[in-house]
């Protein structure tokens, strides 16, 4: 079973785990990328431009709401659906902030972000099941990628807007794996920086007691019964 995921990103898209994504114009004019397949070892067909049929559908006619608070999943599934039963064509996210869960794309759809437009993936974990997938290569279990979609042809993510994997919910960012200047910058940025010390205490973690060693690539080890403990673990 092949899983393909549109997910760039994320520490912070997508895919994302977690994703966070400027996307070009559709109507920029193609970069020139020939010079990629001169001289080359391996026979490697020429990736082109995907074209889409001319049906729109704009997030908000299918019951999105860019308020920062509405979960647009529900809606934005719906366009695509529509655009499918056309035979594809383009999903419009307007400008605003639009707070959504899991998407699946589908083969001909163009989701494309208009200026202005922030799609920011929701921090609810609840929104993520444990779904087979790859993981590095290998199948396994992991949480659902924001964005995603399996066997698909023809699709493109396009436009000036913005795609926001929210990957600090997933994976927070750690001290020792940055810089002295980009720990200052973000300490300067906002927030608020809490130290703990936590001794005396006995840790219980049923994650390391009912998987086998190399338990990321061996799905017939997991039990999937409560799985929520396990979600910041098998992170998108």
């Amino acid at each position: 079973m092949r899983t393909n995921k549109l997910f760039s990103g994320l520490a912070g898209i997508v895919f994302i785990g977690s994703l966070y994504v400027s996307c070009e114009s559709p109507e920029k004019a193609a970069y020139d990328n020939a010079w990629v397949y001169d001289n080359i070892e391996f026979d490697m067909p020429v990736v082109t431009e995907p074209g889409f049929a001319a049906n729109t559908v704009s997030l908000p006619d299918v019951g999105g709401v860019a308020d920062g608070r509405t979960l647009n999943t529900e809606a934005i599934a719906k366009g695509i659906e529509m655009l499918t039963e056309k035979g594809g064509g383009r999903l419009i996210i307007p400008a605003g902030l639009w707070i959504t869960g899991p998407i699946v794309l589908k083969s001909n759809i163009n989701l494309h972000l208009e200026d202005g437009a922030l799609l920011r993936f929701s921090d609810d974990f609840d929104l993520y099941p444990i779904v087979e997938s790859t993981f590095e290569g290998v199948m396994t279990w992991r949480c659902q990628s924001p964005i995603s979609g399996r066997d698909l042809v023809n699709v493109a993510i396009t436009g000036k807007g913005t795609i926001d994997g929210n990957g600090q919910a997933w994976r927070p960012v750690k001290r020792f794996k940055m810089t002295d200047n980009q720990w200052r910058n973000l300490l300067n940025s906002g927030g608020t920086l809490v130290m703990m010390v936590l001794t005396g205490f006995r840790l219980k973690v049923p994650l390391w007691v009912i998987l086998k060693p190399m338990a990321i690539t061996c799905p017939d080890s997991i039990l999937l019964r409560n799985t929520k403990p396990l979600k910041t673990f098998f992170v998108p």
